[in-house]
């Protein structure tokens, strides 16, 4: 402090100048600065005018701000320590740059009263203004606050932020901002407003506009799929982000292709792009990220065919080189050579990566074997009957109890406690079980109030049905619906494995479809409910 403090009494020679902007009296003034101001406007003003304006802007205002607060007294000893002067600055641009911004404000009243409004951005800045210019008027300048600093900085950032609207110069910053690629059109700004006041329409209009204007620009598309996204329609935002991520695509900006996969991963289900899309992205992200082009890989195999196949073959040679889940490569490479109307060479590849895995150590979990087209018929399309046991012992049933591990329109993906992962096509699901158990016990797992999800296998001619087990806590439904809330996410899971087996429901079709479900003490009564003693 004594060092690098600001002293008005040690003159112009001295390292006070900027390095008291680094400076704070405690925990408090460093976190109040930082999490209530700096946090709040900095980031906008850092993406539009680009890191290197901003940081000379930054140093620029917290010595002007200085000025103020030493020139009135320059004999004075008191040293001067804190960033307030350089965010006020940033407060005073933030108020013209994005004026039409509103802020949201959070006020608490004793212990009771508390809760959160609305005020435009302007209004908000000039309220911190007012406040600054009071203290100054009851203070001075030999306060504890150094509200000459405070208003000094704020009238450095009105000036220059206006300065740059006037001139027009913030086209012209450096490269590093906005302005490459990344440019903020005028409708941008007035599409959040009008988003945020409700008003939808006049927002997408607003940002289709622009986007026809500038169609080499890719913010007005992020900013229509965030209103999207903000408005609840997943659709809507779907498309938008396949026509952000093809034109990022088509002007080989892998830096936004990347940037938009971090952004939007946990908020929509890239896996429902085009395929055509979803391979191209996968491309483009680099080998740090080669979890999330894996699983865009597999969604890219719907395609089937030769891209199928590929996508595929991708797949399991990322989990090849990071020596990841062998077995799982292993199932992509025999799902790859099983694709109808591929090339034999990648079917010969396919074959190739699959016995390579093999050596490896790698393998598939077993299901009960698919039986060919027409064999055992009269057995396999049986009706489901709760009176036809599945096999010829006592209770328990012997369930697989797996995780799902993915989703796709006619398959899922289940993962055995073991990280073996299969392929169970919905065709082969001869009735689905739902019920509430209020004690579950299973592989040394106890909980209790567990959602409980049996599906039953078909088996092979002359073998037994097998249950495959998905408790609800192994569901994973945030990754695989992450728009929708638990209970939603639940009853879709359930319409999409019902509407790809036409299985039966068991206990009943209401207790399936949560109608409600049906509550039992533990999974020997669930068993006995639907599959008999």
């Amino acid at each position: 402090m004594r060092r690098f403090a600001l002293v008005p009494a040690r003159g112009a020679r001295q390292p006070g100048w900027i390095t008291h902007l680094f400076l704070h009296a405690g925990w408090g003034h460093l976190l109040g600065n930082m999490l209530v101001f700096f946090l709040v406007v900095a980031p906008f003003l850092e993406d539009v005018w680009g890191r290197p304006f901003f940081l000379g802007f930054y140093l620029t205002g917290g010595l002007f701000a200085a000025l103020c607060q030493a020139l009135p007294d320059p004999t004075s000893q008191v040293s001067i320590v804190g960033a307030s002067g350089a965010i006020m600055a940033c407060v005073g641009a933030f108020t013209v740059r994005f004026a039409t911004r509103r802020v949201r404000i959070f006020y608490w009243v004793f212990l009771f009263l508390r809760g959160t409004f609305r005020i435009p951005a302007w209004s908000w800045g000039l309220l911190g203004l007012g406040v600054d210019l009071l203290g100054l008027r009851l203070g001075g300048v030999h306060g504890g606050v150094a509200y000459a600093a405070h208003v000094g900085g704020f009238a450095f950032g009105f000036g220059v932020a206006l300065a740059l609207q006037l001139t027009r110069a913030e086209r012209t910053l450096s490269r590093g901002g906005a302005e490459e690629g990344w440019s903020l059109h005028p409708n941008v700004e007035k599409a959040m407003a009008a988003a945020a006041q409700g008003r939808l329409e006049r927002a997408r209009a607003l940002l289709e506009d622009a986007i026809a204007k500038q169609p080499n620009d890719l913010q007005p598309l992020t900013a229509l799929v965030r209103i999207e996204l903000d408005a609840q329609d997943r659709l809507a935002a779907l498309r938008a982000l396949d026509r952000l991520l093809s034109k990022a695509l088509a002007a080989g900006d892998r830096e936004a292709v990347d940037r938009t996969v971090r952004e939007f991963w946990d908020r929509i289900d890239l896996a429902r792009l085009r395929p055509a899309v979803t391979s191209r992205v996968a491309e483009a992200l680099g080998p740090a990220d080669w979890q999330r082009a894996e699983r865009l890989w597999v969604a890219a195999s719907d395609a089937g065919g030769a891209l199928g196949a590929r996508a595929l073959l991708r797949a399991a040679q990322l989990h090849i080189t990071h020596r990841e889940r062998l077995h799982e490569a292993h199932a992509l490479a025999e799902r790859a050579g099983a694709l109808a109307g591929i090339p034999p060479d990648l079917a010969r590849r396919a074959r190739e990566v699959a016995e390579e895995v093999a050596r490896m150590g790698g393998h598939a979990m077993e299901l009960p074997e698919e039986h060919p087209a027409g064999a055992g018929r009269q057995a396999s399309d049986t009706a489901w009957d709760p009176r036809l046991r599945l096999a010829a012992t006592p209770l328990p049933v012997n369930a697989m109890v797996c995780r799902l591990g993915g989703i796709a329109s006619d398959a899922i993906v289940l993962v055995a406690p073991d990280g073996r992962r299969a392929r169970l096509h919905l065709a082969r699901v001869r009735a689905v079980a739902v019920g509430q158990v209020q004690r579950f016990t299973a592989d040394g797992d106890e909980r209790a109030g567990i959602l409980v999800t049996d599906l039953v296998v078909r088996a092979a001619p002359g073998g037994m049905d097998r249950v495959v087990r998905l408790p609800s806590h192994r569901l994973d439904l945030r990754t695989h619906f992450p728009q929708l809330p638990p209970p939603e996410a639940y009853r879709s899971l359930l319409a999409l494995l019902l509407a790809g087996s036409n299985a039966a429901s068991l206990p009943s079709r209401n207790a399936v479809l949560g109608k409600p479900y049906a509550g039992f003490e533990n999974l020997a009564a669930f068993e006995a409910a639907c599959y008999g003693s």
